[in-house]
């Protein structure tokens, strides 16, 4: 239900002109409202909210910061993975790799090369998310500080392969590792 509100008054925010506000705060609006259809389920619909952005991700860099680029990127690498685009999932995990290396020599930005080399197996052979193996390398691979340091996206998107693993839904499995940190 809180999803359902949040979409609801980001869409308005976000859609209607009248509403003066800076690119930034309006951006993030984007990039939210996309993420709370994605914890929705509304995988289509997270999907065209960055397809209605009419600028470039150049202009998006120099207006945005490349981080926010990154987690744009990243976003809609998740959904087409859920809406089932092997392909389109392969092109974009390329492109991150390609486009954001001066990101990854940064120890916060490490756990995102982490989790794309993860993504990728998960897109070749996505059956064995559940898998024993699969789930230890997981479980190996994201080291956690105490939670009142921990990065927000390191959790988002440790939950939603927790989620895959578990055969969760995203959010099930996001509250559930908030509740347990």
């Amino acid at each position: 239900e809180n999803n359902s509100d949040a979409i609801k008054l980001l869409k308005s925010f976000v859609e209607d002109s009248k509403i003066n506000t800076d690119r930034i705060s309006l951006f993030n609006g984007f990039l939210n409202l996309s993420t709370y259809y994605f914890q929705n389920g509304q995988y289509q619909s997270s999907i065209r909210v960055f397809q209605n952005l009419q600028h470039s991700d150049k202009w998006l860099a120099e207006v945005m910061g490349s981080e926010w680029l990154l987690k744009k990127h990243l976003v809609e690498c998740i959904n087409q993975f859920e809406i089932g685009n092997p392909d389109l999932v392969a092109q974009r995990i390329k492109f991150i790799r390609k486009n954001f290396h001066d990101l990854f020599g940064r120890e916060l930005y490490q756990r995102i090369l982490v989790f794309i080399s993860i993504m990728e197996k998960l897109n070749k052979n996505p059956l064995i998310a559940t898998t024993q193996e699969f789930q230890n390398e997981v479980e190996q691979s994201f080291l956690f500080v105490e939670s009142e340091k921990e990065d927000l996206q390191a959790i988002t998107f440790y939950a939603w392969l927790k989620g895959r693993m578990m055969r969760q839904n995203y959010y099930t499995a996001l509250m559930q590792l908030v509740k347990h940190k």
